[in-house]
């Protein structure tokens, strides 16, 4: 059996790959825990009496990610003391510095003393087919699990612990159970995103957080204490065929403006376009969040750039920040 293969002009050797996954498995290790709420204290004791149990990972020297619909809604609280287990075996306290229900992710703090991997953030998703490794601590294993796959799809909507969560990234990679807050990195050793659960009934797909809404909702976080988002009040949708048959390349069509207070500034109407948000082109949903998570991180006021499908021109409008309403 030959070691390499030929792909679109590329001789690829299967042997660098294996070396590549394998020692990026080998630092991802390092970074993840096994996050729970135990009815006995933070020690030795206490491991095997856990009520909940999820997988996180270090993306700063003590900051902790993981998802927030592993805690019940009473178990959430800022300041909420958990167990945290490194794969060395060091059992900590952790303790809930942010949480952010709207994408299903929730930051930690912790004193861990034992040397570990930092998997950093980055603001860039992968593109669709790009091969990705997740890993996570599965229940009753109590030791990392790895599994390969590829970046399937974007803008996946589920519904997680009685909350719809969109902006979801697919997976075709295998997880189990345990394995949700795990991270998802790529070939490059870059964070791809978090594992969020499996899609559907099939283990053999699964949801994960990209990477850039944990890079804005720490940055939110470190900026103001807590994580919170601007709710526009639009109802958009990205659908090409439509802003193509308009001469358009990039925008998101407006379904429906609910928004009053955006009224008062904006003559923004069903079938408009918004074209893009302080001068950020919007190519798809994932960018306008982008685009109002940077306002609301410089405390800028948001332009609008907008088609207006009536009048069949360009139109521009300025909203204060202050006249939107945020999600906690």
């Amino acid at each position: 059996m030959t070691d390499t293969v030929y792909s679109k002009g590329f001789l690829i050797n299967l042997k660098d790959i294996d070396k590549v996954v394998s020692g990026l498995i080998s630092d991802i290790v390092t970074s993840i825990v096994m996050i729970s709420t135990s009815s006995n204290d933070c020690d030795a004791t206490g491991i095997g009496n856990e009520i909940s149990i999820a997988t996180g990972f270090f993306i700063d020297n003590r900051i902790i990610v993981t998802v927030s619909h592993f805690l019940d809604e009473d178990r959430r609280g800022l300041e909420r003391s958990l167990c945290i287990v490194t794969t060395v075996g060091e059992i900590v306290k952790g303790v809930v510095i942010g949480v952010d229900d709207k994408y299903d992710i929730l930051f930690i703090s912790t004193e861990s003393k034992v040397d570990h991997s930092v998997i950093p953030l980055t603001y860039v998703n992968p593109i669709i087919g790009s091969i990705s490794i997740a890993g996570g601590m599965a229940y009753g294993i109590l030791r990392p699990f790895f599994s390969l796959g590829i970046v399937s799809g974007y803008e996946v909507k589920a519904p997680i612990n009685n909350r719809l969560v969109e902006g979801l990234m697919l997976l075709s990679t295998p997880i189990l159970p345990g394995m949700s807050g795990g991270p998802v990195v790529g070939l490059n050793g870059q964070l791809y995103g978090v594992i969020v659960a499996k899609y559907s009934d099939s283990n053999e797909f699964a949801l994960a957080i990209p990477v850039s809404r944990i890079y804005f909702s720490y940055e939110i976080l470190r900026r103001y204490g807590k994580v919170s988002h601007i709710k526009l009040g639009l109802v958009l949708i990205d659908y090409k065929p439509k802003l193509y048959s308009y001469g358009f390349r990039n925008g998101l069509i407006v379904s429906r403006n609910d928004n009053e207070k955006l009224k008062e500034f904006c003559s923004i109407e069903s079938n408009d376009i918004i074209l893009s948000i302080n001068n950020i082109n919007l190519n798809s949903l994932e960018d306008l969040r982008i685009a109002l998570d940077l306002a609301l991180i410089n405390n800028k006021d948001i332009e609008i750039t907008y088609y207006d499908f009536n009048k069949k021109r360009i139109e521009r409008c300025t909203v204060p920040i202050y006249s939107f309403i945020l999600h906690n």
